[in-house]
Protein backbone atom coordinates (compact mmCIF):
# COMPACT_ATOMS: atom_id res chain seq x y z
CA UNK A 1 0.00 0.00 0.00
CA UNK A 2 1.29 3.37 -0.79
CA UNK A 3 1.24 6.63 2.01
CA UNK A 4 1.31 9.94 2.02
CA UNK A 5 3.29 11.31 4.21
CA UNK A 6 1.44 14.10 5.22
CA UNK A 7 -1.42 12.25 5.96
CA UNK A 8 0.91 9.76 7.92
CA UNK A 9 1.85 12.51 9.73
CA UNK A 10 -1.52 14.15 10.76
CA UNK A 11 -2.88 10.72 11.69
CA UNK A 12 -0.39 9.95 14.01
CA UNK A 13 -1.09 13.98 15.89
CA UNK A 14 -4.64 12.58 16.05
CA UNK A 15 -3.83 9.24 17.07
CA UNK A 16 -1.47 11.17 20.25
CA UNK A 17 -5.01 13.24 20.67
CA UNK A 18 -7.11 9.87 20.76
CA UNK A 19 -5.24 7.55 22.79
CA UNK A 20 -6.29 8.46 26.36
CA UNK A 21 -10.03 6.90 25.44
CA UNK A 22 -9.31 4.83 22.30
CA UNK A 23 -10.62 1.89 23.92
CA UNK A 24 -13.54 3.07 26.29
CA UNK A 25 -16.83 2.86 25.54
CA UNK A 26 -19.47 5.91 26.96
CA UNK A 27 -23.01 5.79 28.24
CA UNK A 28 -25.09 7.35 25.70
CA UNK A 29 -27.29 10.61 27.29
CA UNK A 30 -30.25 9.18 29.29
CA UNK A 31 -34.02 10.61 29.02
CA UNK A 32 -33.87 13.04 31.78
CA UNK A 33 -35.44 11.58 34.96
CA UNK A 34 -38.71 14.16 35.29
CA UNK A 35 -39.32 13.13 31.76
CA UNK A 36 -39.30 9.59 31.75
CA UNK A 37 -41.02 9.79 35.12
CA UNK A 38 -43.89 11.67 33.60
CA UNK A 39 -43.89 9.16 30.80
CA UNK A 40 -44.16 6.18 33.07
CA UNK A 41 -47.11 8.10 35.14
CA UNK A 42 -48.77 8.77 31.78
CA UNK A 43 -49.01 5.04 30.84
CA UNK A 44 -49.88 3.95 34.18
CA UNK A 45 -52.74 5.80 33.64
CA UNK A 46 -53.74 4.51 30.27
CA UNK A 47 -52.32 7.67 28.71
CA UNK A 48 -50.48 5.42 26.19
CA UNK A 49 -50.53 8.12 23.14
CA UNK A 50 -49.72 11.19 25.38
CA UNK A 51 -46.73 8.90 26.80
CA UNK A 52 -45.14 8.13 23.44
CA UNK A 53 -45.49 11.85 22.35
CA UNK A 54 -43.65 12.75 25.81
CA UNK A 55 -40.80 10.23 24.71
CA UNK A 56 -40.56 11.61 20.71
CA UNK A 57 -40.37 14.40 22.45
CA UNK A 58 -36.68 14.12 23.68
CA UNK A 59 -33.83 12.71 20.87
CA UNK A 60 -32.89 10.56 24.09
CA UNK A 61 -35.45 8.32 24.21
CA UNK A 62 -34.14 7.22 20.63
CA UNK A 63 -31.39 5.40 22.50
CA UNK A 64 -32.13 4.85 26.04
CA UNK A 65 -33.37 1.12 26.18
CA UNK A 66 -35.72 2.37 29.37
CA UNK A 67 -37.63 4.72 27.09
CA UNK A 68 -37.53 2.38 23.65
CA UNK A 69 -38.86 -0.54 26.83
CA UNK A 70 -41.80 1.71 28.04
CA UNK A 71 -42.52 2.73 24.26
CA UNK A 72 -43.61 -0.80 23.70
CA UNK A 73 -45.27 -1.06 26.73
CA UNK A 74 -47.25 2.13 25.33
CA UNK A 75 -47.86 0.20 22.14
CA UNK A 76 -48.98 -2.53 23.35
CA UNK A 77 -51.49 -1.34 25.70
CA UNK A 78 -52.63 0.24 22.13
CA UNK A 79 -52.76 -3.09 21.16
CA UNK A 80 -50.02 -1.78 18.36
CA UNK A 81 -48.26 -5.72 18.86
CA UNK A 82 -45.49 -4.92 15.82
CA UNK A 83 -44.47 -1.55 16.80
CA UNK A 84 -44.62 -2.99 20.62
CA UNK A 85 -42.00 -6.21 19.39
CA UNK A 86 -39.64 -3.73 17.47
CA UNK A 87 -39.07 -1.63 20.27
CA UNK A 88 -38.89 -4.25 22.76
CA UNK A 89 -36.08 -5.62 20.46
CA UNK A 90 -34.32 -2.37 20.60
CA UNK A 91 -34.53 -2.04 24.14
CA UNK A 92 -32.94 -5.43 24.47
CA UNK A 93 -30.49 -4.13 22.18
CA UNK A 94 -29.30 -1.07 24.03
CA UNK A 95 -29.36 -2.96 27.38
CA UNK A 96 -26.91 -5.72 25.97
CA UNK A 97 -24.87 -2.71 24.82
CA UNK A 98 -24.89 -1.22 27.97
CA UNK A 99 -23.44 -4.10 29.94
CA UNK A 100 -21.49 -5.30 27.27
CA UNK A 101 -19.53 -1.27 27.41
CA UNK A 102 -19.13 -1.94 31.39
CA UNK A 103 -17.20 -5.58 29.99
CA UNK A 104 -15.57 -2.88 27.67
CA UNK A 105 -14.63 -0.65 30.09
CA UNK A 106 -12.82 -3.51 32.46
CA UNK A 107 -10.80 -5.02 29.76
CA UNK A 108 -9.27 -1.73 28.38
CA UNK A 109 -8.60 -1.44 32.44
CA UNK A 110 -6.70 -4.79 31.99
CA UNK A 111 -5.01 -3.67 28.36
CA UNK A 112 -3.34 -0.79 30.78
CA UNK A 113 -2.78 -2.69 33.71
CA UNK A 114 -0.81 -5.56 30.95
CA UNK A 115 -3.40 -8.09 32.18
CA UNK A 116 -3.86 -9.89 29.01
CA UNK A 117 -5.24 -13.17 30.08
CA UNK A 118 -7.86 -11.27 31.81
CA UNK A 119 -8.52 -8.41 29.85
CA UNK A 120 -9.22 -11.51 26.72
CA UNK A 121 -11.57 -13.11 28.87
CA UNK A 122 -13.53 -9.79 29.49
CA UNK A 123 -13.16 -8.88 26.29
CA UNK A 124 -14.92 -12.09 25.00
CA UNK A 125 -17.98 -11.26 27.84
CA UNK A 126 -18.40 -8.05 26.14
CA UNK A 127 -18.62 -10.07 22.64
CA UNK A 128 -21.03 -12.34 23.84
CA UNK A 129 -23.29 -9.55 24.68
CA UNK A 130 -22.84 -7.31 21.65
CA UNK A 131 -21.02 -8.92 18.77
CA UNK A 132 -22.38 -6.23 16.47
CA UNK A 133 -20.31 -3.23 17.85
CA UNK A 134 -17.12 -2.77 17.07
CA UNK A 135 -15.74 -1.68 20.48
CA UNK A 136 -15.58 -5.69 21.54
CA UNK A 137 -13.63 -6.70 18.90
CA UNK A 138 -11.13 -3.40 19.11
CA UNK A 139 -10.25 -4.85 22.23
CA UNK A 140 -9.64 -8.70 21.50
CA UNK A 141 -7.89 -7.61 18.39
CA UNK A 142 -5.85 -4.80 20.98
CA UNK A 143 -4.99 -8.05 23.22
CA UNK A 144 -3.12 -9.76 20.74
CA UNK A 145 -1.83 -6.91 18.82
CA UNK A 146 0.02 -6.02 22.39
CA UNK A 147 1.46 -9.43 22.57
CA UNK A 148 2.16 -9.30 18.48
CA UNK A 149 0.07 -12.65 18.40
CA UNK A 150 -0.76 -11.83 15.26
CA UNK A 151 -1.39 -15.54 14.09
CA UNK A 152 -4.82 -15.23 16.16
CA UNK A 153 -5.54 -11.52 14.74
CA UNK A 154 -6.69 -13.63 10.94
CA UNK A 155 -8.97 -15.82 13.03
CA UNK A 156 -10.47 -12.79 14.81
CA UNK A 157 -11.34 -11.35 11.65
CA UNK A 158 -12.81 -14.42 10.02
CA UNK A 159 -14.62 -14.62 13.17
CA UNK A 160 -16.14 -10.92 13.36
CA UNK A 161 -16.87 -11.04 9.20
CA UNK A 162 -18.86 -14.11 10.03
CA UNK A 163 -20.35 -12.85 12.95
CA UNK A 164 -21.14 -9.19 12.25
CA UNK A 165 -21.07 -8.98 7.93
CA UNK A 166 -21.82 -5.17 8.40
CA UNK A 167 -18.17 -4.42 10.19
CA UNK A 168 -17.00 -3.02 6.82
CA UNK A 169 -19.23 -0.06 6.65
CA UNK A 170 -19.23 0.74 10.85
CA UNK A 171 -18.09 4.56 11.00
CA UNK A 172 -17.16 3.69 14.97
CA UNK A 173 -14.67 0.85 13.69
CA UNK A 174 -13.41 2.99 11.00
CA UNK A 175 -12.61 5.86 13.42
CA UNK A 176 -10.41 3.21 14.89
CA UNK A 177 -8.47 1.82 12.15
CA UNK A 178 -7.49 5.24 11.54
CA UNK A 179 -6.88 6.48 14.61
CA UNK A 180 -5.60 3.72 17.61
CA UNK A 181 -2.24 3.08 16.82
CA UNK A 182 -2.67 -0.74 18.40
CA UNK A 183 -4.86 -0.88 15.32
CA UNK A 184 -2.29 -0.33 12.39
CA UNK A 185 -1.59 -3.80 11.83
CA UNK A 186 -4.86 -5.07 10.69
CA UNK A 187 -4.78 -3.54 7.50
CA UNK A 188 -1.52 -5.59 6.88
CA UNK A 189 -3.42 -8.85 7.66
CA UNK A 190 -3.62 -11.51 5.44
CA UNK A 191 -7.49 -11.80 5.87
CA UNK A 192 -7.98 -9.13 3.51
CA UNK A 193 -5.76 -10.73 0.51
CA UNK A 194 -8.21 -13.35 0.72
CA UNK A 195 -11.18 -11.38 0.87
CA UNK A 196 -10.68 -8.86 -1.66
CA UNK A 197 -14.15 -7.43 -0.90
CA UNK A 198 -12.86 -6.42 2.15
CA UNK A 199 -9.55 -5.14 0.76
CA UNK A 200 -10.35 -2.24 -1.48
CA UNK A 201 -12.22 -0.89 1.82
CA UNK A 202 -9.75 -0.90 4.82
CA UNK A 203 -7.10 0.64 2.13
CA UNK A 204 -9.63 3.42 1.36
CA UNK A 205 -9.91 3.64 5.66
CA UNK A 206 -6.40 3.20 6.31
CA UNK A 207 -4.10 5.51 3.62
Amino acid sequence: MTSNPARQLDLRLRRSVWDATKRTSAVPPPVPGDILLRAQELHAAGAYEDSLALLRSVPEAESDPRALNLAGLCHLGLREHDDALSYFLAADRGFSRLHSGVWVNIAMDLIEKKNYREALRASKRALKLANDWSMPWVNVLTVYGRQSKFEHVDKVLTSMAEQWPEWSEDEELHERLLKDSDLRFVAERPFFKKHPQYQRRIETITQ
